[in-house]
């Protein structure tokens, strides 16, 4: 993890000068978590279609910066995160698997779904394959057919 200080202008000419989803990466974030960092500091993005716009040569033009009153604005702190593929490396983790949810075992179940799952899963069976049924859930398994003449 890092940090990166980056001035309203500086953030403001990364932003229209690359995509906010590559711009995003660099910093660790989502486009979404990037675009909400914008609108708090008051720094205008590209509009759909700025870079398609681009390519093909058009000039969209900028929205120029806004001067801002609260100079607390001014500098941005941003803190780099290490990438997800690397966090679930260093938790042992494959590349699929989400980050685990850590919850204390003496922590009561509160949920309703929590809890009714907890109920069925408890009085449930086990079939010939060793799966857990859920009590009053059917499987939908069919047994497998040995000849053609079994169906």
């Amino acid at each position: 993890m890092e940090r990166l200080r980056l001035r309203r202008g500086e953030l403001y000419e990364k932003v229209w000068t690359a995509p906010m989803q590559r711009l995003a990466k660099d910093f660790g974030l989502s486009d979404v978590g990037l675009a909400k960092l914008c609108r708090r500091h008051q720094i205008p993005v590209p509009g759909r279609g700025y870079w398609r716009r681009l390519e093909t040569g058009n000039d969209p033009g900028r929205i120029p910066l806004p001067p801002i009153a609260n100079p607390q604005f001014e500098v941005i702190d941003i803190v780099i995160h290490d990438k997800p593929s690397k966090v679930l490396a260093k938790v042992g983790l494959g590349d699929a698997c989400p980050l685990p949810i850590a919850v204390s075992p003496n922590r009561p179940i509160s949920h309703p779904l929590t809890k009714k799952a907890k109920e069925q899963l408890s009085k449930g069976r086990r079939d010939d394959r060793g799966l857990l049924i859920p009590y009053g859930h059917k499987t939908i398994r069919r047994p497998l057919v040995k000849s053609t003449e079994d169906w």
